[in-house]
C-alpha cells in the first residue's frame, strides 16, 4: 500500500509507451481500465494514491473521445470526469487540485471535439486563468484548444491574440537552428493553430512560411509518434488548401495528393492500418478536395485533370456519407468540408 502512489504513474507512463504512441487508445484504455481496477480493490485513503487515481480518471475519460466521431463515447467520458472528487472536496490538497485543473482542461479539450465551442471556451479560459503553469506543456496544449475554439467560431484575432504570448515564450530568442530542432508537443501544436489563423485571415505567404517550416521539422524527426503523424498530416492538408483558396489549382492538385500520400505511406499502416485509408474521414476530404481542383483545371480544358475528378468524386463523397463529420483537426469537420461540398453541389446543379 506505501508504494501504491508510486506505482500508478509507472503504469501510465506503460501506457504512453506501449499504446498511446501508436495510436492504438483502444487498447490503451482497456489498459488503463485494468490498473484502476487493481488499485480500487485496494483500498486507499491517502490524497497522494487520491491525486493518482484521479489522473487515471482523467486519461480515461480522454482516451474514449481522442480521434473519434462527436458522438462516440462522449457521455460515458463525461461520467469518468465527473467520477473522481478529492479526499475533501472543500480543501483539496496541492496535489489534488493539480488533478481538479486537469479534469478543466481535458474537459475543455472533449468539448471541443464535440463542437460545444461556448462549454469548451470556458473550461479551458478557466483551466488557464486559474491552474495552469506558466510555459508549461498543459498550458500550451490548452492555449492551442481554445484558439482552435475561436478560430472555429470566427473570431480570428482573439484567436492570435491567444496564441501570440504562447509561442513568444517558448520560441523567442532561439535561432533558426535551434527553432529548427523544437519538437514539442505544445509548441508545434500552438504553431499549426497560428499557421491556420493566418490562412483564414488571408496572410497566406505569412501561413504558407510557417507550414512549411513545420513540414521540414516534421519530417526531419526520426520515428514520428501517431500524434505527430496527424499533426504532419494537417500541415499537408494547411499546404493544400493554401494554393486551391487562391485559385492556383496545378500546385493545389500536387498538394493534395502529396497529403493523401503522405496519409497512405505513413499513418494507414501497423497499428492503424484501415483507420487512414481512402475511405477514412480525412483522406476522403483530401481526395474531394484534390477532385475539386481537378474539375477547376478540367475548366480551362484539361480533359485529363476533368476526367480523373469525376472518377475521384463519387468514390470520395460516399465515403464521406459513410463517415461522421470529425471535429478534432481544426476546420476539417466545419468550415473546409462545408466549402468543398458547396462547390461540388454547385457544379452538379449546374451540370443538370
Amino acid at each position: 500500500m506505501k508504494t501504491l502512489h508510486l506505482e500508478i504513474p509507472i503504469e501510465m507512463r506503460r501506457a504512453e509507451l506501449n499504446f498511446f504512441h501508436s495510436g492504438k487508445y483502444r487498447e490503451g484504455y482497456d489498459f488503463v481500465s485494468q490498473i484502476l481496477a487493481g488499485v480500487e480493490a485496494r483500498r486507499f485513503q491517502d490524497e497522494r494514491t487520491n491525486t493518482r487515481v484521479g489522473s487515471l480518471q482523467l486519461l480515461k475519460g480522454v482516451i474514449l473521445t481522442t480521434e473519434s466521431g462527436p458522438d462516440a463515447d462522449f457521455e460515458e467520458s463525461i461520467r469518468l470526469f465527473q467520477h473522481w472528487t478529492p479526499m475533501n472536496a472543500e480543501h483539496p490538497s496541492r496535489m489534488e487540485r493539480h488533478v481538479v485543473g486537469r479534469r478543466m482542461q481535458y474537459l475543455g479539450k472533449v468539448l471541443k471535439d464535440k463542437g460545444h465551442w461556448s462549454d469548451a471556451a470556458r473550461e479551458l479560459g478557466t483551466f488557464l486563468s486559474q491552474y495552469a503553469a506558466n510555459g508549461s506543456m498543459t498550458e500550451g496544449c490548452a492555449a492551442g484548444d481554445l484558439a482552435q475554439v475561436l478560430i472555429e467560431i470566427g473570431s480570428l484575432d482573439e484567436a492570435e491574440n491567444a496564441l501570440c504570448p504562447q509561442l513568444e515564450r517558448r520560441i523567442a530568442g532561439l535561432s533558426q537552428k535551434e527553432r529548427a530542432q523544437v519538437r514539442k508537443n505544445d509548441t508545434m501544436f500552438l504553431e499549426i493553430q497560428m499557421a491556420e489563423c493566418r490562412v483564414l485571415q488571408g496572410r497566406y505567404r505569412e501561413a504558407e512560411d510557417l507550414l512549411l517550416e513545420l513540414k521540414t521539422r516534421f519530417a526531419s524527426f526520426k520515428n514520428l509518434w501517431h500524434f505527430e503523424k496527424g499533426c504532419a498530416l494537417f500541415v499537408l492538408i494547411a499546404l493544400a488548401r493554401i494554393p486551391h483558396l487562391q485559385r492556383q489549382w496545378t500546385s493545389a492538385v500536387a498538394r493534395w495528393e502529396e497529403a493523401i500520400d503522405y496519409a497512405q505511406a505513413e499513418i494507414d499502416v501497423g497499428a492503424q492500418r484501415g483507420r487512414w485509408g481512402r475511405d477514412s474521414y480525412f483522406v476522403a476530404l483530401a481526395v474531394l478536395s484534390l477532385a475539386d481542383a481537378l474539375y477547376e483545371l478540367g475548366a480551362q480544358g484539361d480533359a485529363q485533370a476533368l476526367e480523373k475528378a469525376r472518377s475521384l468524386e463519387s468514390g470520395a463523397e460516399g465515403a464521406l456519407a459513410r463517415c461522421v463529420r470529425m471535429l478534432w483537426m481544426l476546420g476539417l469537420g466545419t468550415y473546409w468540408p462545408d466549402f468543398v461540398g458547396k462547390k461540388m453541389a454547385q457544379r452538379r446543379a449546374m451540370d443538370g
